[in-house]
């Protein structure tokens, strides 16, 4: 084998025929010759709208997938082809951008949370799109990182480039004032090397090439909240569900059900839920409730909630008002849709039908990354 050579993106670089395996990383990017990949597993997270912690005022819904996305480029990530389309753009302003008469088209970039990425164009001076922005919002709030790609300006709120650190629960899109497919037409045909690459630095433009590998688990499976994918050399496909979602409802088990100084707490147990120690309490998500040490006591807050286990059942632990009776914050809850997703006991795997696992490997520098989670394996 040959050394490793030296680091570079989200992983390391390395020599060409180097055969590697990379682990934990929210897109894996890579070097070699080698057209086959051994492995790959891919992980699943759940997703939940909203930002703040989560509250009776703050309710944060929670959602799972029926299939995943595996995507497959070289260096430059940006799709010339369904960047140029019109109707590949959406109207950007339910996420919080700014909504003006001018048009609020926006084109989502492909990008994950924790990973720096430049954006470059080619762009002449005397030939510029009369409004081409990035943008972020975060379903409230708009931050605009470049009022304007254009050439030979030294103002720095133009450029033709920009380096960008991609925050968790921001989404990153370039803005063009239009809703005009006529208007839209002229101003993408003043555009040239579109590329978006990882790292700090704009390299030299290369095309666009990528592929795309569908996996659907609906008739299945349903919907599965976390866990991992799993696709081997010959595309037998594992699909791993390791956390379940529950809403409470009149038919729920209740119970540790206590009132105090300040809230009235209402437990309830979770099917097939994990076990945890006083170190994992926290491992769930509500849609209404933040995590709290505190099970009991004057101290809690309405919407503090825990893990609870005792005699064999994982119980949910959820603080309402102290004005209601206990009878009365269990139909709150019912209400309400309370709603918690927490770790199984005992993970469930499903066998999925083969895939033809596709050249996910595209050109020299290989980025490959999903839309549920991690890479959490890939061995080429």
């Amino acid at each position: 084998m040959k050394r490793r050579t030296k680091k570079a993106l989200s992983c390391l670089l390395f020599d060409e025929d180097f055969l590697t395996t990379i682990k934990n990383v929210p897109i894996a990017t890579f070097r070699a010759s080698t057209t086959k990949i051994k492995k790959l597993v891919v992980g699943i997270e759940p997703v939940q709208a909203g930002s703040g912690d989560p509250s009776p005022d703050n309710v944060r819904p929670i959602s799972g997938f029926t299939g995943l996305n595996v995507y497959g480029t070289g260096k430059n990530l940006l799709d010339w082809n369904d960047f140029s389309d019109y109707s590949s753009w959406s109207n950007v302003a339910p996420y919080g951008s700014y909504t003006t008469s001018a048009g609020t088209l926006g084109y989502i970039l492909p990008t994950v949370a924790g990973k720096e990425y430049t954006l470059s164009f080619g762009l002449s001076a005397d030939n510029v799109p009369t409004y081409l922005y990035l943008c972020r919002a975060n379903g409230t709030d708009t931050t605009q990182l470049v009022q304007r790609f254009t050439a030979g300006s030294s103002d720095p709120i133009y450029a033709t480039e920009k380096t960008f650190t991609v925050e968790t629960g921001w989404m990153y899109y370039i803005r063009l004032y239009t809703n005009n497919a006529t208007f839209f037409a002229g101003q993408i045909a003043k555009i040239s090397n579109a590329q978006l690459e990882l790292g700090s630095t704009a390299t030299s433009y290369s095309a666009f090439s990528g592929t795309t590998l569908p996996v659907s688990w609906q008739s299945e499976a349903g919907t599965v909240y976390a866990g991992y994918l799993s696709i081997d050399k010959d595309g037998n496909v594992t699909l791993t569900g390791t956390m379940a979602y529950y809403t409470i409802s009149a038919n729920s088990s209740f119970g540790l059900d206590e009132q105090a100084t300040n809230t009235t707490r209402v437990g309830f147990a979770l099917p097939s839920g994990k076990l945890v120690g006083v170190s994992e309490r926290d491992k769930f998500i509500c849609n209404m409730g933040a995590y709290s040490s505190r099970t009991i006591g004057s101290n809690a807050q309405v919407g503090d909630c825990s893990l609870y286990a005792t005699g064999g059942v994982c119980y949910f632990l959820y603080h309402t008002d102290k004005t209601a009776t206990i009878s009365e914050a269990r139909q709150a809850l019912i209400d309400a849709g309370c709603s918690v997703c927490y770790y199984l006991a005992t993970p469930v795997t499903y066998t999925l039908a083969p895939v033809t696992l596709p050249s996910l490997i595209i050109n020299q520098i290989n980025n490959i990354w999903a839309d549920t989670g991690n890479i959490i394996e890939l061995v080429v």
